[in-house]
């Protein structure tokens, strides 16, 4: 795991409660940081795809350790 890493150096972001639902924040992140270079895992126990999307029930699932949690 990196330590100290500049922000123009992340690879990789996990994005906890991400929602599917309009309007809601998590929402908001989700649509702006999906088309993202960065590996992605969206992580919110309530929901399994949304838009092609992929979510896993709990941080423990994800299959990277990401660079930054968010």
């Amino acid at each position: 795991m990196k330590t100290n890493i500049n922000f123009f150096e992340i690879e990789s972001v996990a994005i906890i409660w991400a929602s599917e639902a309009s309007g809601k924040i998590w929402n908001d992140l989700l649509r702006n940081l999906k088309d993202f270079k960065w590996k992605k895992a969206w992580v919110n126990p309530k929901w399994w795809s949304f838009e092609n999307i992929t979510f896993y029930k709990s941080i423990e699932k994800l299959p990277f350790i990401p660079d930054i949690v968010v």
